[in-house]
């Protein structure tokens, strides 16, 4: 994958891990901690991210993007919690529409090729 490629698929994985629903109850000390926590945090490999939770999560929808399978990565954004779905719903649009087009670039190649007779 280009540069240039890459770049319209990239998630501002930082969003992502800040869109943590703070209580409503929470007084101004919790709020900042809350805040706090967002500015670092430990996640596993994706090769050890087996869980349903944010950080395994994250952790293989990253690994998706970077091998260039943006349908497993927006498979498993799809399971993240609502909050973070929202915080990076843009980049979710960016990867269907990339998806989309490169199911027509695949039918458009697959129709021109059998046209001139030529194997898939």
């Amino acid at each position: 994958m280009s540069g240039r490629e890459s770049r319209s698929v990239r998630i501002n994985f930082g969003r992502l891990q800040t869109a943590r629903p703070v209580p409503r109850n929470a007084g101004p000390v919790d709020r900042l901690l809350q805040s706090a926590k967002g500015l670092v945090e430990i996640r596993p490999a994706a090769e050890t991210a087996t869980g349903s939770d944010p950080g395994s999560l994250m952790a293989r929808v990253e690994d998706g993007v970077r091998r260039g399978a943006f349908g497993e990565a927006l498979a498993e954004w799809e399971r993240l919690p609502e909050a973070s779905k929202s915080a990076t719903a843009e980049w979710a649009g960016r990867v269907r529409a990339r998806l989309a087009a490169e199911t027509l670039a695949a039918r458009l190649r697959t129709d021109a090729l059998a046209r001139i007779g030529a194997p898939g």
